[in-house]
């Protein structure tokens, strides 16, 4: 078993901040962006998979409920990961208990990792590599980081969003990338990226929409009747931001903010 106090040293340096021990083997740390919490990390190295695995609920109240029911903690962003080691692996019933943890989604998203594995999600600091590859606020190098981070950069292939969210139930989300340090926006994609859309001008989308003007505040409320053009207004937005749409693909053209 990795020493707890060399592992702690690991995290503290890397994207865990306030890192803490809250049981032998065991310790919660927080990632943070811009000084602002956005995810809670627990990891676990006793090299217990099976162990874990037949008590998972107890495990899960025990550690993850405290934080889980206090209100000024995030409920949708934590995280579990649990040390695969020497022990674990050997066990006949490891496979059967991997698949149970990482398909259980209470409290918290859980992932049994190798050693090796666990070695680089500490020793990665996404907040070094959004100082390096993201100057000037690149949104699209903070978004892929932050999707790696939380093992969904899966999503960056843009899969159908039925098969998107099968990936992410069987805990299939997480693929190995080669990292771009240095994303360029189009010139005309700054103002997205580092602000809110205020104010969209559509000249030829849909007919619905066509011709039609909308601004925006800080929080919104579309209502409207069926066939009003709530969806296409919001697929608008999404091809004006991706450059297409999920939903059936087109290439929509003349979309102006």
């Amino acid at each position: 078993m990795i020493e707890l106090k060399a592992v702690k040293e690991l995290l503290l340096q890397s994207q865990f901040h306030n890192v803490t021990e809250i049981e032998s083997g065991v310790v919660r740390g927080e990632r943070l962006y811009e000084d602002k919490l956005y995810a809670i990390a627990y990891v676990d190295f006793s090299d217990n998979v099976v162990r874990i695995a037949e008590g998972l609920r107890a495990f899960q109240e025990r550690l993850l409920g405290p934080d889980y029911f206090t209100s000024d903690r995030l409920r949708w962003n934590s995280y579990m990961y649990i040390l695969a080691g020497p022990r674990s692996l050997q066990a006949e019933a490891f496979s059967e208990a991997k698949a149970s943890i990482e398909a259980n989604r209470d409290y918290a998203r859980k992932y049994v990792l190798s050693f090796e594995d666990m070695r680089r999600l500490i020793d990665e600091s996404p907040s070094t590599q959004t100082q390096q590859g993201a100057n000037s606020n690149d949104i699209t190098t903070i978004w892929a980081e932050l999707l790696e981070t939380a093992h969904l950069n899966v999503l960056l292939d843009k899969p159908a969003r039925t098969k998107a969210v099968d990936m992410i139930e069987r805990g299939q989300a997480s693929k190995q990338i080669t990292h771009q340090k240095n994303y360029k926006l189009n010139s005309k994609d700054i103002p997205l990226s580092t602000g809110f859309l205020r104010s969209l001008d559509v000249k030829k989308f849909r007919p619905v929409l066509d011709g039609r003007n909308f601004c925006f505040a800080d929080v919104n409320l579309i209502v409207g009747p069926n066939g009003s053009g709530k969806t296409s207004l919001l697929e608008a937005i999404e091809y004006l931001y991706c450059g297409f749409n999920r939903r059936d693909g087109e290439q929509s053209q003349n979309l102006l903010e």
